[in-house]
C-alpha cells in the first residue's frame, strides 16, 4: 500500500512539474504542431521546401492570450536570410498567420512592415492582438 502511494504522489509532483514548465516555457507536443502547421501553411501559399531557410518554433509567454496561443515560429526564407517572419495561431478559429511583424536580423529588431513578397501571407492582419 505505502508503494502505490509513493508511486501515485511521484506521479503527481511530475505532473504538476510538467504543468508548471509547460506554462512557463512551452512544451514538445506543442511546438511539434506548430512547426508542422506552418509549413502546411506555407506549403499552400506555393512555398517550396527550398524556399525556406528555417523554421524555429518556441514559446513566448508575452503572446499567450485568450485569443493567441503561446507557440509561435519564426520563419527565415533563403531569399531574405535577414528577416524572420512571425506566425502565430488563433485559439479559436486554430487558424496559422503571419504577425504584423518580423525581426530584422540586421538591424536588431521587430519591424512591422513586410517585404513585397511577403505582404500576401498578411491578410487580415490589424496590427493588435
Amino acid at each position: 500500500m505505502k508503494k502505490t502511494a509513493f508511486i501515485a504522489a511521484g506521479l503527481l509532483v511530475l505532473l504538476g512539474a510538467f504543468v508548471v514548465y509547460s506554462s512557463l516555457h512551452g512544451n514538445f507536443i506543442s511546438d511539434y504542431f506548430m512547426k508542422r502547421d506552418v509549413e502546411t501553411v506555407l506549403k499552400n501559399n506555393g512555398y517550396k521546401g527550398q524556399d525556406i531557410q528555417s523554421i524555429e518554433v518556441f514559446y513566448e509567454m508575452k503572446r499567450n492570450t485568450n485569443q493567441i496561443k503561446g507557440t509561435v515560429a519564426h520563419v527565415t526564407f533563403k531569399d531574405e536570410p535577414n528577416e524572420k517572419y512571425i506566425y502565430i495561431q488563433w485559439r479559436n478559429s486554430k487558424k496559422i498567420q503571419q504577425h504584423c511583424e518580423y525581426y530584422d536580423k540586421s538591424l536588431g529588431a521587430y519591424v512591422d512592415t513586410y517585404t513585397a513578397k511577403r505582404k500576401h501571407m498578411d491578410e487580415g492582419c490589424t496590427g493588435s492582438y
